[in-house]
């Protein structure tokens, strides 16, 4: 417990530091690194600081049928984040997963 405070605290204090250099909130802005054309968008972020993360963003959008004669559907968004990779290791296993992946369609290709 002691330690996640001690995370946030240091959270905060990047936040703020990072403000009051005039950078502002929009150095906080981020654009996703890509996506898989199933919906899911990729997200990287990370220095020195506060470390390195790759996030994984799922969408799933909905239509729900409204009630009436004539009435257009309203679509839905749902969002759901993962942690995918905080440290080397992880983003190693995350690399060797996808080049295996990518060897098994290779393979299948050549079929």
């Amino acid at each position: 417990m002691v330690h996640a405070l001690f995370t946030i605290l240091q959270i905060q204090r990047y936040v703020n530091d990072t403000i009051n250099e005039e950078i502002g909130v929009s150095g906080f802005h981020k654009e996703s690194t890509g996506e898989d054309g199933k919906g899911i968008a990729y997200w990287y972020d990370g220095d020195s600081t506060i470390s390195h993360r790759l996030y994984k963003e799922i969408t799933k959008v909905e239509f729900v049928k409204m009630k009436g004669k004539g009435r257009l559907t309203q679509p839905t968004n749902s969002y759901q984040w993962e942690t995918l990779a905080t440290n080397l290791e992880e983003f190693k296993q995350i690399f060797v997963a996808r080049e295996e992946a990518w060897a098994n369609v290779s393979a299948l290709e050549l079929d």
